[in-house]
């Protein structure tokens, strides 16, 4: 196992907000429909902000996109898992060659999609199921760099679609597993939320 060396903390990670993420944590759910116009920019640039005091760089980074195409989300099939209204995204970006990239990746992307969920905005983690062509064109890649995933972020409907229920229920995106039983040993006394 290759361990990353240890770094002085950018201005976005030298205080995690526990108690906002613990809180984000409890109250998060996937949101794939958006109303159509652009989030409040007072939320947008200090998530725009967060992501760029980032640490790790050179290994992974995330990217906040302003005007993004309904064309970037495709959907799982037809329309269903499809994102319909967002307007900006996060772009999750990997160094190829550097070996703890996908990880990293998943620890930053968490870390601005928890922050965007303490601002009060939705987001929806998208691996698979998007256009990595024009997500690439969206943002500046060294030759090294490759997008893996990407997550809407804006203001979410506050009822979603019917198609969007339906894939909800059929993958049980609600039923969430205590923490005991994901974090064994964890002192449940010292859990923030």
């Amino acid at each position: 196992m290759t361990s990353l060396p240890i770094r002085e903390l950018p201005v976005a990670l030298t205080e995690v907000p526990t108690a906002e993420w613990a809180a984000a944590i409890v109250a998060r759910h996937s949101a794939r429909t958006f109303t159509g116009r652009e989030a409040n920019p007072a939320l947008l640039e200090p998530l725009e902000r967060f992501c760029g005091g980032l640490p790790g760089g050179e290994v992974a980074r995330v990217a906040l996109v302003r005007g993004v195409p309904d064309a970037l989300f495709t959907g799982i099939v037809g329309s269903y898992g499809r994102v319909v209204g967002a307007t900006s995204a996060l772009v999750m970006i990997g160094t190829e060659t550097e070996p703890a990239a996908q990880e990293c990746v998943g620890y930053l992307g968490e870390a601005v999609i928890l922050e965007a969920t303490s601002l009060g905005l939705g987001t929806c983690w998208v691996g698979g199921y998007f256009d990595r062509p024009l997500a690439t064109e969206l943002v500046a890649l060294s030759s090294r760099e490759r997008v893996l995933a990407v997550s809407p972020v804006g203001d979410a409907l506050a009822r979603p679609r019917a198609g969007e229920r339906v894939l909800k229920r059929f993958v049980g995106a609600h039923k969430r597993k205590p923490v005991e039983e994901i974090a064994l040993g964890f002192d449940l006394e010292r859990w923030p939320a």
